[in-house]
């Protein structure tokens, strides 16, 4: 497999979609259709400046920091496990808490740059940008966001109760591949100390 498959794929299991599609479902349900389009682009344009400000610069976080890549490594692999061990431990992990006087189009903006942008996605984005290059990193990124975007485009397409439960535990099952690649990373970068 080449490289950048692999690691769009990385990305892929580490943005997961159906989990996104779920979280964007439940913060965007009091919106009507105008105000929940104004509210993604605006959220979903903050995570992907991050994400891509993050594998730009993650060489120059990472001597800032004057860590070891393999050291960083091993920190974004723990970051990565500690990040999705609420799939498993809550019953259902991609609904928003409710507020009283509902969200807003900047709050449901806010959450899902703050669902997708989240630290341990900011700093895996980090370590393969220092890791693999900037360019490198970025094309695969801006490939996985996209399928992040379409995630959120079907959010409100999905009605069924069956498809509603297929996608969750699709999420389920793309965090216990994601406790895989975490795993790999902690235990390649000991082996690279």
């Amino acid at each position: 497999m080449s490289e950048l498959l692999g690691l769009f794929l990385t990305f892929l299991v580490i943005l997961n979609p159906p989990g996104l599609l779920l979280t964007w479902r439940s913060l965007s349900a009091e919106l009507d259709a105008a105000r929940r389009w104004v509210s993604a682009i605006g959220g979903f344009s903050l995570a992907t400046v991050g994400l891509l400000a993050a594998a730009t610069f993650g060489d120059d976080v990472i001597d800032a920091l004057d860590v070891s890549l393999s050291s960083f490594q091993v920190g974004t692999g723990l970051l990565l496990i500690l990040g999705v061990i609420r799939v498993f431990v809550m019953r259902d992990p991609w609904v928003a808490p409710r507020y009283e006087g509902g969200y807003s189009e900047a709050v449901a903006g806010l959450r899902l740059a703050l669902w997708m942008a989240t630290p341990a996605t900011l700093v895996a984005a980090a370590f393969y940008g220092a890791d693999r290059g900037a360019l490198d990193t970025t094309v695969p990124l801006l490939v996985a966001i996209a399928v992040c975007g379409a995630a959120i485009t079907a959010a409100h397409q999905v009605t069924s109760d069956a498809w509603l439960l297929g996608v969750r535990e699709a999420g389920r099952g793309l965090a216990i591949v994601l406790i895989v690649i975490a795993v790999d990373l902690i235990f390649d970068g000991i082996r690279r100390v």
